[in-house]
């Protein structure tokens, strides 16, 4: 007899954890976004001709780039797993191709978390050190 229901497969348990650490980055990344805009309107302010004007432009641009990749990495990551929070029935193989696919997606949203992380601490450096 052949029991049903046995629970998630490994290969869907491992789809599951990597899905929830590609959120997990994402989460974080987003709950800098505000502070990311107060950083952005303050460097702005402070534009002006002078080097140090030249220096708070470029940060406040670095910190757009930020905010860019962020923006394309989510509507490109919904497009391409527009239902990934439904309920799946995969068979192993599909939930291991789609965490393959996910573990690239994770690596992105790492690399767009570090480089908010520095600009934003970069962003913090100027407008602290007056």
């Amino acid at each position: 007899m052949i029991a049903c229901n046995q629970g998630p497969s490994k290969e869907e348990k491992h789809y599951n954890k990597v899905l929830q650490e590609v959120f997990d980055v994402h989460d974080e990344v987003m709950e800098e976004m505000p502070k990311m805009g107060q950083q952005i309107s303050q460097l702005e302010a402070k534009v002006d001709t002078t080097q140090q004007g030249k220096i708070y432009k470029v940060a406040a641009e670095d910190l757009k780039k930020a905010h860019k990749a962020m923006m394309g990495w989510m509507h490109v990551f919904a497009r391409e797993f527009p239902d990934v929070q439904a309920n799946k029935d995969y068979t192993n193989e599909e939930y291991e191709a789609q965490a393959k696919k996910l573990e690239v997606e994770k690596q992105k949203m790492e690399d767009i978390s570090v480089m908010t992380q520095k600009y934003m601490q970069k962003a913090d450096f100027l407008l602290t050190k007056e």
